[in-house]
């Protein structure tokens, strides 16, 4: 009974996240996770038949500018570097962060407020994914 109890505790951060992308209000497993204190494995598990929930960096690019205090202009320029595809093989927070660092780098913005750092800690993903994700972009 206790196992039973457990994983319906278990499927509620998951029905949080599969509802709100189902709204197309996306939200990532790592603030979920932060949220109702379950691991983001444990929410990865929940998933029901192997359906998984694929979230699109554009979907999540906008929140992340207005955390950054990016203007709108910039959102927009941020956009059009986006991958075109989503199969990068790496977490679509990564790719948010990158672009938006690359981007930052490029355009000379405040260095210490758009540092790998500071950006990784907003979009809550690490500053050592980035600069792996940033090798490969530079390579393009």
């Amino acid at each position: 009974k206790k196992e039973k109890k457990h994983n319906k505790q278990e499927l509620l951060p998951y029905a949080v996240y599969s509802t709100l992308n189902d709204l197309k209000c996306p939200i990532s497993i790592k603030e979920i996770s932060a949220v109702s204190g379950y691991s983001d494995s444990k929410i990865y598990k929940m998933q029901e038949d192997n359906k998984t929930i694929v979230l699109e960096p554009i979907d999540l690019l906008e929140k992340y500018c207005k955390m950054l205090d990016l203007t709108y202009e910039s959102y927009t320029v941020i956009k059009e570097d986006l991958p075109k595809t989503t199969k990068t093989g790496h977490n679509p927070l990564t790719v948010i962060a990158t672009v938006i660092y690359s981007y930052c780098k490029k355009n000379n913005l405040n260095k210490k407020k758009y540092s790998i750092k500071n950006i990784s800690s907003i979009v809550n993903t690490s500053p050592i994914s980035i600069q792996r994700y940033l090798k490969i972009l530079n390579k393009k």
